[in-house]
């Protein structure tokens, strides 16, 4: 279960991720692709990366070195100001969410993006798994072993993804 500063760092970046996603043409882009191109030879994945360098603090995300502001370095290495607050949001939601995804899931269906991207979609603002269109929380309570407390884990993980790779 995520502590009250984790929940509010994972709520406050799926809002944030929505209502970034609407208009700019910044928010056509898929983070994790633009993470794979830009970041990835540096940094590693980008969930792996911030959890183990990254930490939220009163629902704030800093690093070992940019304590300060770190959204002000963020824009000046390597994406540009225009992508930043999204980067930041993906960033902040990862650090705050248990690993439950990588775990679980991702032997068997590589990274959440790639999963997404493949064979997940929302209708009438449910994730359904594709082709069959089943609500993926109900797919899930057969699938894969999930326990109680880490279904909404996964579930959530891979909502927020899937308005970070296709966020309109």
């Amino acid at each position: 279960m995520l502590d009250g500063t984790r929940w509010m760092a994972v709520v406050s970046s799926l809002g944030l991720t929505f209502m970034l996603g609407i208009g700019a043409t910044a928010s056509a882009l898929d983070l994790h692709q633009f993470w794979d191109k830009r970041c990835h030879d540096c940094h590693g994945h980008a969930g792996e990366f911030a959890r183990r360098h990254l930490k939220v603090e009163n629902g704030k995300l800093t690093g070992r070195h940019h304590t300060d502001n770190l959204k002000q370095f963020m824009g000046r290495h390597e994406m540009g100001p225009e992508h930043v607050e999204r980067i930041y949001g993906m960033l902040l939601a990862q650090a705050a969410t248990k690993p439950v995804y990588q775990q679980k899931c991702a032997g068997c269906h590589g990274t959440a993006a790639e999963l997404v991207r493949a064979s997940i979609s929302r209708q009438d603002g449910v994730l359904v798994a594709l082709p069959s269109k089943r609500p993926l929380s109900e797919l899930l309570k057969k699938h894969g072993k999930l326990s109680a407390e880490e279904m909404p884990i996964v579930l959530e993980s891979l909502a927020r993804v899937l308005g970070e790779v296709a966020p309109n």
